[in-house]
């Protein structure tokens, strides 16, 4: 009882220690973990994550590379082998583990680490239905998704991985000895493409309504009809603000006389300054010029 109580108060200590400083605790092991021997390789990974954070930290030195030097059995592969084995991938190297810990705190890391990395690995697919799958793939935590996005998104990001691979190509470096995202996209790099990719959509479409909503307003003044024009300019699409119900066969008038002057159709900026002038009952010369 004496030892078990020893052991617990160092874990406890070594534990509280660790998280003081930050360090995410999906790399923590378990008492079983250390003193029972259950998962040695996962005490090692903390070891080495915890030698990534002090250095980042500028507390400690990095610690050696041990590629080559530690071997595991496969009674002793961790939840992070198991998680990459889903997709058919070897484990990265104990100096790969750098990318880890730029996640986010209470997600399993493990499982991310290997959903990002089948993401990397599908791209070379060219597949966009095969991308999507990947990207709304739970384990990911990829958000805002959108379906009728894939292709886009897998042009982009194939192309992002493909400049990131050949950047770190150019640069001498090897798989053997940097961080695998060094070669991959990250987690946050995938996400900022989605959300980029549809901040670009949203804009796309917003414009198309927006001319669309301006063409439709010229088409009634060459209708002439008060009706279909107070609707028309007041779709939200169309961007022009103070439109009055009761102003309809006022707004006709001018824009009409406005649009004959012009001999052509008009914009937004135009609508919007005869709109303005209507309240007024009357057009400026240099409108309808």
């Amino acid at each position: 009882k004496a030892v078990v109580s020893t052991q617990s108060g160092h874990y406890g200590r070594g534990m509280n220690a660790m998280a003081s400083i930050g360090l995410p605790q999906i790399f923590f092991p378990t008492t079983p973990d250390l003193y029972d021997k259950k998962n040695m390789p996962k005490v090692i990974y903390c070891i080495h994550a915890l030698s990534i954070w002090l250095n980042k930290l500028g507390k400690a030195p990095n610690m050696e590379n041990l590629l080559g030097i530690a071997e595991f059995t496969e009674e002793e592969i961790t939840e992070m082998r198991r998680a990459l084995e889903d997709y058919g991938i070897s484990i990265p190297a104990f100096n790969k583990i750098g990318g880890i810990l730029e996640k986010e705190i209470g997600v399993d890391e493990a499982a991310k680490h290997a959903a990002v990395i089948a993401i990397n690995e599908l791209l070379l697919k060219e597949d966009p239905d095969v991308t999507l799958k990947a990207l709304q793939n739970k384990k990911a935590y990829l958000n805002h998704i959108e379906v009728q996005n894939q292709a886009k998104y897998h042009d982009i990001l194939f192309l992002a991985k493909l400049d990131k691979t050949e950047t770190a190509q150019d640069e001498g470096k090897t798989s053997k000895d940097c961080d695998i995202y060094e070669f991959y996209l990250t987690h946050v790099e995938v996400q900022d493409i989605i959300d980029d990719i549809n901040d670009i959509v949203r804009k796309e479409i917003a414009e198309a309504k927006f001319r669309t909503a301006i063409s439709d307003i010229n088409k009634c003044l060459a209708n002439e009809s008060a009706s279909e024009l107070i609707v028309a300019l007041q779709v939200p699409a169309s961007r022009l603000k103070h439109v009055n119900d009761k102003n309809s066969e006022i707004y006709l008038e001018f824009l009409v006389a406005a649009q004959n002057s012009r001999e052509g159709n008009l914009n937004v900026e135009e609508i919007q300054e005869v709109l303005e002038l209507a309240k007024k009952k009357k057009v400026p010369t240099a409108t309808l010029r």
